[in-house]
């Protein structure tokens, strides 16, 4: 998994045809070491395209988390995504979400709220970020 990342983040970044366009990778990173091997190739993909990375961490209360977790619409095995209580309850507890810290990341808590409120909050956040330069430093935050 990590290589297939590596080949298809790469991909990206050399890309001439897809200069223009705005690249959105979702994940779930862990701040343990396994959880941490992710964002900084995510990193290096945005600074070998000379663009901007932006962090967005989304958050929810534990009940709504498992009120989610167990909706049919979620796919379960078909995609990957965990639909067991007991091994969410268990990954909350143990660990953290990673971070990368600074200006360009925020955290936005989705509990009780519409998906398209907090849309448009991304949007803010990602329109004001926009709006300022690029800070060299992203790549000590990793």
């Amino acid at each position: 998994m990590v290589e297939q990342r590596k080949v298809i983040l790469d991909s990206i970044s050399k890309s001439q045809s897809t200069k223009h366009i705005t690249w959105i990778c979702t994940d779930s990173q862990s701040s343990d070491l396994v959880g941490k091997s992710s964002p900084p190739d995510h990193l290096a993909a945005a600074q070998a395209r000379e663009s901007r990375f932006l962090s967005i961490i989304l958050t929810c209360e534990l009940e709504e988390n498992i009120q989610r977790l167990v909706n049919p619409s979620r796919g379960g095995t078909i995609n990957g995504k965990i639909t067991d209580i007991s091994l969410l309850k268990m990954i909350r507890e143990k660990f953290d979400i990673g971070r990368f810290g600074g200006e360009d990341e925020t955290v936005i808590d989705t509990t009780g709220r519409e998906a398209v409120e907090v849309a448009r909050e991304i949007a803010h956040f990602v329109k004001g970020r926009m709006e300022q330069p690029i800070v060299q430093e992203q790549s000590n935050r990793v």
